[in-house]
């Protein structure tokens, strides 16, 4: 185990598994959300859950995976499935479209905004709900999958860093083409900053992290299961992810152990203490996390397609984190806010809210 802590208290080990990052292609169109789910379980409960799965849902695939628990005819199992795992599953939902939207306007609107009154995250939720039908929804789309290309193409072995000018023409166009004027005020401001991009896609590896969904992700994930279990340790368990190892664990530390926001409140931070790598195929944990990444993407695809309440999103709600990544009224943002989060009742009767 990899760790920057005392270690005299046992940490509870958070088995994860993520769905949807596509590797440089971040906003493939068939998964509308990056998904890291988590659980909680011990080894010898999700052998219990796995083996009950099997029984109930015989397949002949070597490897139990997400894709044949979702099929329709297995629904029944899955959703009991959803129900034992209530109080030992978390899934956490990012809008990839939003995320590399928030991305582009911190990399390239750090300013202060006063002349059209837009700071920090208003920013991005500007553009996440007006800049497509102010430039074009093909052209807005061009412009955030060359921006993702560009600086998430940093880390493939034997590939070179992709050229800039496919963004900077994506830039342009949509710049030369806005109706907005909000919009077309922030992309006059990313034009002039454009330089910062090819700054950014040579930095150090260190520097690209937050481009990567996976580590604010686990960031994310990491508060949640504080908030779920209460103050206690925690030690992640994960299946290999290419842009987190061991040179980035006790960084994933501190940043987990900075104080966070729960609903006006302040939290000291998470007591994250380390992280193992595992083979998803002899860990039946990350087997569960697994499945549960399945769900989640599943359910942001039917709250894309308008739909959130499919008994899938029912059962899967007690298990939805409440922290969301994605713009305040889309889709996501929609699911998470249909029903409460029990979790976050539970915390604020703790703290007499």
């Amino acid at each position: 185990m990899m760790s920057g802590m005392d270690q005299s208290t046992q940490p509870t080990v958070i088995a994860c598994d993520e769905s949807g990052s596509e590797g440089d292609n971040l906003l493939d169109a068939r998964d509308p959300a990056f998904v890291l789910a988590s659980t909680s379980l011990s080894i010898a409960d999700a052998d219990a859950l796995m083996d009950r799965l099997r029984r109930d849902i015989p397949s002949q695939a070597p490897e139990f995976k997400s894709k044949i628990a979702l099929r329709q005819r297995h629904r029944p199992a899955l959703l009991n499935a959803l129900d034992s795992l209530a109080d030992a599953g978390n899934i956490h939902l990012v809008d990839k479209s939003y995320f590399v939207t928030a991305k582009l306007a911190d990399v390239l609107l750090a300013g202060d905004f006063v002349d059209i009154g837009l700071h920090g995250r208003a920013r991005a939720d500007y553009l996440a709900s007006n800049a497509a039908a102010a430039v074009g929804s093909q052209r807005w789309d061009a412009l955030l999958a060359s921006f993702a290309t560009l600086l998430r193409g940093y880390r493939r072995a034997g590939t070179e860093r992709p050229a800039p000018d496919t963004f900077f023409s994506a830039l342009r166009d949509a710049r030369a083409n806005c109706w907005d004027g909000t919009t077309g005020v922030m992309l006059h401001r990313m034009w002039a900053d454009r330089l910062k991009v090819i700054e950014l896609a040579a930095a150090p590896a260190a520097a690209m992290r937050e481009i990567d969904p996976m580590w604010p992700s686990l960031v994310a994930v990491a508060q949640a299961w504080t908030i779920r279990l209460g103050d206690v340790p925690l030690e992640f368990v994960a299946d290999n992810y290419g842009s987190i190892g061991p040179d980035s664990v006790d960084e994933l530390i501190a940043a987990a152990g900075r104080p966070f926001p729960v609903l006006g409140l302040w939290h000291p931070g998470a007591d994250l203490r380390g992280v193992r790598f595992v083979d998803s195929r002899s860990d039946s944990r990350v087997q569960v996390a697994d499945i549960l990444a399945g769900v989640g993407g599943e359910i942001a695809r039917l709250a894309f397609a308008g739909v959130f309440d499919d008994p899938l999103q029912i059962h899967a709600h007690p298990l939805l984190d409440a922290n969301v990544m994605c713009a305040t009224g889309s889709p996501i943002d929609a699911l998470s806010e249909r029903r409460d989060s029990p979790y976050l009742e539970q915390y604020l009767r703790q703290r007499g809210g």
